[in-house]
């Protein structure tokens, strides 16, 4: 009951109006008082003697009740928040200037973008997954796959948690998806999900990205997620574009991570966050399938 105290109020006074308003009409189309016993004896008495009443009388009470019922749904309705005001799937970036000295590399201040403020959730999205995701989500799966051309390098993959972990993200399982596997899958607030590799082809990591944000579009109403994806590229073969960031060293990402720390989130948004870490642990053993 304490968790209802608006509605019990608003319920209560539903119900003296109608009750009020009610009375006040049945007083001045058949002189009826609902609250003189007398009269409801005498109504009883004409309905034992099947006496004719005016049938007004009794949608005059029915009404009342169907108001009475409908007011109730209408305050105790759930009621769900729309948690995006714009739809956006992917962060842009700006290509990164590097500047290369002796003892380490710097990247212009100007050009990090700032991660959003968090928004909050209301409730976990509705999800239009397969009839079978229980079963799918409940397997137990082999070791994730690698990618057959390129070994990912598992060495970096603590390193790269701890650092995402000290800046306040989430860290999941390495993600797999259609045959490629990430060395970073972190989470924040703000529904942001970080996709990460290490020496990777580009193409097919970009190919992986753009099927998780289908998968994304697919399962969620009206909901996006925002995905930041990056490479460490220690070989030097690419350079950071629109949709990808590449960083040449750990100590770049390390230092682009710093500046872009994971924004706090507040005590009330911490259930609203669980609900949607638990939908990206489906999501993970989902994607495995694909």
């Amino acid at each position: 009951m304490k968790k209802y105290p608006g509605q019990i109020l608003a319920s209560i006074l539903l119900g003296t109006s109608i009750l009020l308003g009610l009375s006040f009409w049945l007083n001045v189309r058949f002189g009826f008082n609902m609250f003189d016993a007398i009269h409801w004896n005498e109504l009883s008495k004409l309905q034992a003697s099947h006496t004719p009443i005016n049938k007004l009388f009794y949608i005059s009470l029915g009404i009342a009740i169907f108001l009475f019922i409908f007011g109730l749904y209408l305050i105790f309705k759930p009621r769900f928040r729309n948690i995006f005001k714009q739809k956006t799937t992917m962060t842009t970036y700006r290509p990164i200037q590097i500047k290369d000295t002796d003892t380490t590399r710097n990247i212009a201040k100007e050009q990090i973008p700032l991660l959003k403020p968090a928004i909050s959730l209301q409730q976990p999205p509705k999800l239009n997954l397969p009839k079978n995701m229980a079963e799918i989500a409940t397997q137990k799966y082999i070791q994730q796959k690698t990618d057959p051309e390129i070994k990912q390098p598992n060495i970096y993959d603590s390193e790269l948690a701890e650092i995402f972990t000290d800046a306040g993200y989430t860290v999941k399982p390495n993600l797999t998806i259609t045959g490629f596997t990430t060395n970073l899958f972190a989470i924040g607030t703000n529904e942001l999900v970080w996709f990460g590799a290490v020496d990777c082809d580009i193409n097919k990591f970009q190919s992986a990205v753009a099927k998780l944000k289908s998968i994304f579009t697919e399962t969620l109403e009206d909901i996006s997620i925002n995905t930041s994806a990056f490479i460490l590229d220690t070989r030097h073969l690419y350079e950071s574009n629109n949709e990808v960031l590449v960083f040449h060293s750990m100590d770049e990402l390390r230092n682009f991570i710093n500046n872009n720390p994971n924004p706090a989130l507040d005590d009330s948004d911490r259930e609203n966050f669980d609900a949607y870490s638990d939908y990206i642990d489906t999501i993970i053993q989902y994607a495995k399938n694909v």
